[in-house]
């Protein structure tokens, strides 16, 4: 599957286990907990990293407010969750993660404070109903941003290579 933020411009695959490796490279769903397919009396839990140099992943997770969305891509359908829930919790605290009766939850989780990580922020939404066109746009928003930022980087790579080219000439002139 595929997690989608809006708010925060993340794009993640869903891996089905956790570990390390993964962990850097999208959302995991933690282990004993409920796949993110939708349905009552689920509770999905899909953890990453943050503050990796490498990628952005969870890192902009704090930003999320109550009432934002997120959206899960499973097997071409898509499930859209509204957050209702912020709450940072010792990592042995796991209450919170439980599967609440007739609801259909998923909760985010990554480390808190940033570079400290003795906590976790957990992020939970619940499932809601929405107009398929309100989810294409959400999605096409995450992809211009990133489509926008490449640009923009591929744009200052090439002043500061052809800055570099007009120095370089310069300097071999004389």
């Amino acid at each position: 599957g595929i997690l989608t933020i809006p708010k925060i411009n993340v794009n993640l695959p869903i891996f089905d286990q956790t570990t390390m490796k993964l962990l850097e490279k999208g959302a995991c769903l933690l282990e004993g907990t409920s796949y993110p397919i939708g349905g009552k009396s689920t509770h999905a839990v899909l953890s990453s990293h943050r503050g990796l140099s490498q990628a952005k992943l969870f890192t902009n997770l704090p930003q999320l407010k109550i009432k934002d969305h997120f959206y899960i891509e499973i097997n071409g359908q898509y499930l859209a969750y509204q957050v209702d829930q912020i709450k940072t919790v010792e990592p042995t605290e796991t209450e919170a993660l439980q599967i609440q009766e007739d609801q259909d939850l998923v909760t985010l989780v990554t480390c808190t404070p940033y570079m400290i990580n003795s906590h976790r922020l957990l992020v939970r939404g619940h499932r809601i109903v929405v107009e398929p066109e309100e989810i294409k746009e959400s999605l096409e928003k995450v992809k211009q941003a990133k489509c926008t930022a490449f640009l923009l980087v591929s744009g200052l790579i090439g002043v500061l290579l052809l800055l570099f080219l007009v120095i370089l000439i310069k300097f071999l002139k004389k």
